[in-house]
């Protein structure tokens, strides 16, 4: 087997994928945070964020062992400090940014080991054949 499984997500990074889509719903749920309390802005959580967009949209296709590990890894940390450290934030908004990083880690994990992932089935046993 080799690692990662696709050299280049789905041949196009560009192209829709539910990593991207779901990071950016918790990089806005992040910012709406952003200001409601003084000197404990999130900027981890926005910088973890921004680190697996730019290494799932830029890296892995240069660099694809670097890029899918990295891909991997920012998710699981995200979700490791909003469960732990985020206890002052409003619960919703801890959802979703936990919520966004999970569906992005379905995607990298599908991507990275070519196994299909909940929402990988769903999107292409359930809703391509509607769509089409």
């Amino acid at each position: 087997m080799d690692f990662p499984d696709d050299e280049i997500p789905d041949g196009d990074v560009f192209a829709p994928h539910h990593y991207t889509y779901a990071l950016l719903i918790s990089v806005l749920a992040t910012l709406v945070v952003w200001d409601d309390y003084s000197y404990q802005e999130p900027v981890m959580v926005m910088a973890l964020l921004g680190v697996g967009l730019f290494a799932f949209l830029f890296v892995w296709t240069y660099y694809p062992v670097v890029g899918s590990v990295i891909s991997l890894l920012a998710p699981c940390v995200v979700i490791a400090v909003v469960a732990i450290e985020w206890t002052i934030y409003p619960m919703m908004v801890r959802y979703v940014v936990i919520g966004g990083a999970v569906l992005s880690l379905d995607d990298a994990v599908e991507h990275a080991f070519g196994v299909p992932t909940p929402a990988d089935i769903i999107w292409k046993k359930m809703l391509l054949p509607i769509m089409r």
